[in-house]
């Protein structure tokens, strides 16, 4: 599918979009006119402290960091985007008026966490680039997740 393609569900038509951000060139975000809502795919991924239904149970900063910290992971190469031509994708994407987003990598946006998202998402061509993870990261992952392992299990480290 392309941009603008639309495509019938049954009781509606949804309407797809290159998202702006994304880990495949195949992804499509769709939109539902009908409910106003947004699969907004990889876009808006948000590191969180825990599950959690609804996004709206972070602090502010919580809610910035994660922004940053999901985008710079799952598009490491939004760094490298020309930022005129980004915001345009953005205002595209936030031109929909989408009521509440969902995605893969975020719990739900809704409300003025929506506004507060494309605002922080217009900023990430101008984060710096994620310094990317270490050997000693991997061996720290590694060490934690040794102490999960109930003692019938194999460890990860007798792989």
């Amino acid at each position: 599918m392309n941009d603008g393609d639309t495509v019938d569900v049954g009781d509606r038509t949804l309407v797809a979009k290159r998202p702006p951000l994304y880990d495949n060139p195949t992804t499509r975000a769709l939109f539902d006119p009908k409910t106003s809502v947004l699969w907004s795919v990889d876009t808006f991924a948000t590191n969180v402290p825990a599950p959690m239904p609804y996004i709206g149970e972070l602090s502010d900063n919580e809610f910035r960091d994660g922004q940053f910290f999901g985008g710079r992971l799952v598009s490491p190469w939004a760094t490298l985007l020309d930022g005129q031509k980004f915001q345009a994708v953005v205002n595209e994407t936030q031109r929909f008026g989408a009521e509440v987003i969902a995605g893969c990598h975020s719990p739900v946006l809704r409300g003025p966490r929506i506004a507060e998202a494309f605002d922080l998402l217009r900023q990430l061509p101008d984060i710096p680039a994620w310094p990317g993870f270490t050997q000693a990261d991997l061996d720290s992952w590694m060490d934690a997740a040794e102490g999960t392992v109930p003692p019938e299990q194999p460890r990860p480290s007798d792989t």
